[in-house]
């Protein structure tokens, strides 16, 4: 929704870069381990060809594989020199979602009794801002998407009214079969679906599409860390009982699904993921920070049951998953979801207004929970760059 039509002329400078091997190897095992569709993608011995126009099915891309990769020899390097491993690093942090007044539209708030409000928005951007003091301690040039809890795209719902009751209307035409005897556009069921449809689009489509542009064409980093919190499902609706489930995980580009392929400005995002080797730093950079993170929240790796993820990298925290952010984020981008902000224990942590140093939390001398999980990042972040700089 909301997409541009597809240049796939912007893959021309991936020509005879990567070999047949290689193409097929990150295409079976991170993009598209479920299979997909022959008709849509297909591989020979020299050369692949994918479908560019769902309406014109025999228009095809090629690109042409290199035949072989000479060995090439590692640099020396002796990295007891570094004074810090982050020095020069670009980085851009984005504290995911908006938070703020926004909060609520965004279904990213929650609040028990007359406890102070849980915020995803607002916290994100408290981690953001202590990993920007910390990356800059040690060198590195972060910078922040956002600096407050207002949105980056300059749209609001209102601005997307036309688009959202063509959308809607569309869905309900194809469920009821295309009947136009009876419609329901005047009402107040079919006016709610518009409303929700514009906000949707307002903070999941045109805002993700507003940092993509400022990460692609002005920040230009080295890597991307897009920060969120998870919430657990309530087991019961007055939400007076907290959830125990409390995991980590990190999220890498791939598994796309049949529905997400089949869509033309889809399918062109993936391959330019693929063929720039996007996945070749962004597992392992994840692997790292997901070792670290576990080790230092001491929770427990989330995994998935469906097919619309797939385990990658060494640590059980890693996994690929198609979301819009690290798609259209271009190099490597690390998604982070740690706690769940309702289980029982984080919950406790994030009613105590937040600290420096340690304190006496449920018996135990703890970081503040924002702390502990910028310092998880921070510390991944060291440890692959210390090998990889």
């Amino acid at each position: 929704m909301l997409g541009e039509d597809p240049d796939w002329h912007s893959l021309d400078p991936y020509q005879r870069t990567m070999t047949r091997e290689e193409f097929v190897e990150a295409l079976e095992t991170i993009y598209l381990p479920y299979g997909f569709d022959e008709e849509l993608i297909q591989v020979f011995p020299g050369y692949a060809l994918i479908r560019k126009n769902n309406h014109q099915p025999d228009e095809m891309y090629r690109i042409d594989f290199l035949a072989w990769r000479d060995p090439v020899d590692e640099p020396t390097h002796d990295r007891r020199s570094d004074s810090s491993p982050l020095k020069g690093l670009v980085v851009a942090i984005d504290p995911g979602h908006i938070g703020g007044e926004f909060s609520e539209m965004e279904r990213r708030h929650f609040q028990v009794g007359l406890d102070a409000p849980v915020k995803e928005g607002d916290l994100t951007l408290v981690v953001a801002r202590k990993l920007e003091t910390r990356l800059k301690s040690l060198g590195a040039k972060p910078v922040l998407l956002r600096q407050k809890n207002e949105p980056v795209t300059d749209s609001r719902p209102e601005d997307f009214y036309h688009e959202a009751v063509a959308i809607e209307q569309q869905f309900w035409m194809e469920k009821n079969g295309f009947s136009s005897q009876v419609t329901p556009w005047g009402t107040e069921w079919f006016k709610q679906r518009v409303q929700e449809r514009m906000e949707m689009l307002f903070y999941r489509v045109s805002e993700i599409q507003a940092r993509a542009d400022l990460i692609n064409n002005k920040i230009r980093p080295d890597l991307t860390l897009a920060v969120h919190f998870n919430v657990s499902p309530w087991k019961e609706s007055t939400r007076q009982v907290h959830p125990e489930e409390n995991h980590v995980h990190v999220l890498v580009n791939g598994t796309y699904m049949a529905a997400e392929l089949a869509l033309d400005d889809v399918r062109l995002q993936l391959f330019k993921k693929l063929l720039s080797r996007n996945h070749e730093q962004e597992i392992p950079l994840s692997d790292a920070v997901a070792a670290s993170l576990l080790k230092k929240t001491g929770l427990p790796a989330f995994s998935y049951g469906g097919k619309n993820a797939s385990k990658q990298g060494e640590t059980p925290a890693v996994w690929a998953r198609n979301l819009l952010a690290n798609r259209l984020y271009d190099g490597p981008v690390v998604f982070l979801e740690a706690y769940c902000t309702n289980s029982e224990a984080a919950y406790e942590r994030l009613q105590v207004d937040d600290y420096q140093g340690v304190r006496d939390i449920g018996g135990e001398m703890r970081m503040s929970l924002t702390s502990e999980y910028a310092e998880g990042i921070l510390e991944g972040l060291i440890d692959y760059y210390r090998q990889e700089r």
